[in-house]
C-alpha cells in the first residue's frame, strides 16, 4: 500500500524499524516544528527478534547502537516556511502521551460522561491487546498436530487450558464454535450461525480476553503522574522502561524541548 501510495505523493518517503523518541515544539509549545526518532539497522541480515516483546523494547529505543543493532538518529521537520502536519497512528499513542496533548485513557465515570453504568475515573483501565488470526479447516493428515507438540510456551499447557477455555461464552458452548461465530470464508454458502462448516472455510479468531476484559495489570498506557515521574519526558522508551541510559540522556540534552 505505502509503495502505490508513491504514485499519487512523489517524494513520500517512510522508514521501518524506527522508534519514536520525542519532539520539538515553537516558543508557544503548541505547534511541533520536528520529530525526533531512532532507526535501527540489524547488522545480521536474517536477524529475528530473540525474546518478549517487553524485552525487545529497550534495545530498540536506545539511541546507542549495540552489537544487535547500527542506530541512526532521524528528525523529521516540515521544508523551509512549511509547517508539520503529524498524524500519532503509534499502537499506544505514544506522541499524544509524551507531548502533553489532551487526552483521556482507561475507563470514565457516569460524572464525566454521564453514562449510565460507568463507575469511576480510573486511567489505568485500558482493554488487553487482542491477538487476531485466520483459522481454516484443513486435512494436513495431523502434521501440525505433530508440530504443536514439539513446541515449548513460556507458559505451562495448564495454564494455557485455565486462560483459553471458551466453556465460559455462550457463543461457544453447545453446537456452536469459532466458524458459526466470524466464520469470513464459506465454501458451502451455508447459514454462517447455524450451519455445518466444511473444508476449506475460513474463521477469524480474536484472542484472548481482550475486549472482553477491562483492565491490564500493568497498564501499557502510563498516566501524566506517571510519565513525569520515569524521566521519560527526558527520554522516551516506549512507556515501558524507568530509568534512561547515559547515552540517552545527553544524546536529548540536545534535543529543544526534549
Amino acid at each position: 500500500m505505502l509503495a502505490s501510495a508513491v504514485k499519487n505523493a512523489p517524494g513520500s518517503r517512510w522508514s521501518t524499524s524506527t522508534a519514536f523518541k520525542g519532539a520539538t515544539f515553537d516558543s508557544t509549545g503548541k505547534v511541533i516544528t520536528a520529530i525526533h526518532a531512532v532507526h535501527r539497522i540489524p547488522r545480521q541480515p536474517d536477524y529475528t527478534p530473540k525474546g518478549l516483546f517487553s524485552r525487545e523494547l529497550q534495545h530498540w529505543y536506545a539511541w546507542e547502537s549495540n552489537d544487535v543493532f547500527r542506530k541512526i538518529p532521524l528528525t523529521i521537520q516540515a521544508p523551509p516556511g512549511k509547517r508539520l502536519l503529524v498524524i500519532d497512528a503509534t499502537d499506544t499513542g505514544e506522541l499524544v502521551g509524551w507531548a502533553k496533548i489532551p487526552h483521556r485513557t482507561g475507563s470514565e465515570s457516569r460524572a464525566t460522561t454521564e453514562e449510565l453504568h460507568a463507575l469511576k475515573d480510573n486511567p489505568a483501565c485500558t482493554e488487553a491487546f487482542t491477538y487476531p488470526f485466520a483459522l481454516a479447516i484443513h486435512d494436513d493428515r495431523k502434521a501440525s498436530l505433530k508440530e504443536l507438540k514439539q513446541l515449548k510456551p513460556d507458559y505451562s499447557r495448564k495454564e494455557h487450558q485455565r486462560e483459553y477455555s471458551l466453556k465460559q461464552y455462550p457463543m461457544f458452548q453447545g453446537w456452536h464454535n469459532f466458524f458459526n461465530y466470524r466464520r469470513i470464508v464459506s465454501t458451502t454458502g451455508n447459514n454462517p450461525f447455524q450451519g455445518t462448516p466444511a473444508p476449506g472455510d475460513i474463521t477469524v479468531v480474536n484472542w484472548n480476553h481482550g475486549n472482553d476484559w477491562n483492565w491490564m495489570n500493568p497498564s501499557l498506557l502510563l498516566t501524566e503522574k506517571q510519565l513525569n515521574s520515569s524521566g521519560q519526558r527526558h527520554d522516551w522508551s516506549g512507556e515501558w522502561l524507568s530509568q534512561p541510559s547515559e547515552v540517552d540522556r545527553n544524546m536529548h540534552s540536545s534535543l529543544p524541548n526534549g
